[in-house]
């Protein structure tokens, strides 16, 4: 385990920095990412195509169209 000790105005203490729990947060982080670019990304993009909302105003989805039939 690393520490950096702190002295002067304000910066008294000790930083104990554990290395696996560093690894284990970036390897969270990667899996964030990861599931961002293959998941909601994509999802985002066809959200997007949709042209649900075009110039302000908003068009029925399908599913409302069904009902109002």
């Amino acid at each position: 385990m690393a520490q950096q000790a702190f002295s002067g105005a304000g910066g008294s203490g000790t930083i104990s920095i554990n290395p696996d729990e560093l690894t284990h947060i970036a390897n969270e982080l990667m899996a964030i990412a990861n599931e961002f670019e293959s998941v909601i990304a994509p999802a985002i993009k066809n959200i997007n195509q949709q042209n649900y909302v075009t110039a302000g105003k908003a068009k029925k989805s399908d599913e409302e169209s069904i009902r109002c039939e």
